[in-house]
């Protein structure tokens, strides 16, 4: 299963029938994935705001598609033909993806969410450019984010209030009701 992230995900899957590489939308809700079992996976989870720009968000949010192989080490991408990437070699792949300009930067989501805030647009301006950049508003992408630090510290083994309270929950309940 996969939890509501609201990043884009590339994943290189390789199993014995071969190799293919999964594009992952932004998730607005937890889900299934495609991968098996006996696939060896390694992804690439892009920071919220870092978008395709041959695609909107909005367009794949919630979605998962394989992308088209051209042989058995290469696949089609923005139209344009790339070699699988190794774990050796995945630094490399997304820095040609943001040279080519297939992956973008988004500085007013950036902006956004580090709580700076935005002088040149209205506050009904800035939410549209959020939802249109991520598929996705800031609230929700918030939410997602408080959860997951939720996550973390119950995974530590902190007490459910104090991981409410450090997570920027008002109270237990609401805590555990998001988590769900």
């Amino acid at each position: 299963t996969s939890m509501a992230d609201g990043n884009l995900d590339l994943v290189i899957m390789k199993n014995a029938k071969g190799i293919r590489m999964l594009l992952s939308g932004p998730s607005s809700k937890a889900g299934f994935t495609t991968y098996s079992e006996n696939d060896e996976n390694i992804g690439i989870r892009l920071r919220t705001g870092v978008h395709l720009a041959h695609l909107s968000s909005q367009s794949i949010l919630d979605v998962e598609s394989i992308l088209p192989n051209v042989s058995h080490r290469a696949f089609w991408l923005a139209g344009q033909r790339f070699t699988f990437p190794d774990f050796d070699n995945l630094d490399v792949f997304v820095d040609t993806l943001a040279r080519r300009r297939i992956l973008q930067r988004d500085v007013v989501v950036e902006n956004i969410l580090a709580g700076r805030s935005q002088v040149v647009s209205t506050e009904r301006m800035v939410q549209r450019h959020f939802i249109k950049a991520t598929g996705l508003s800031p609230n929700y992408i918030l939410q997602i984010k408080r959860a997951e630090r939720a996550l973390v510290l119950l995974q530590k083994g902190e007490s459910l209030a104090r991981t409410a309270e450090e997570a920027g929950f008002s109270h237990q309940s609401h805590m555990t009701n998001s988590l769900k």
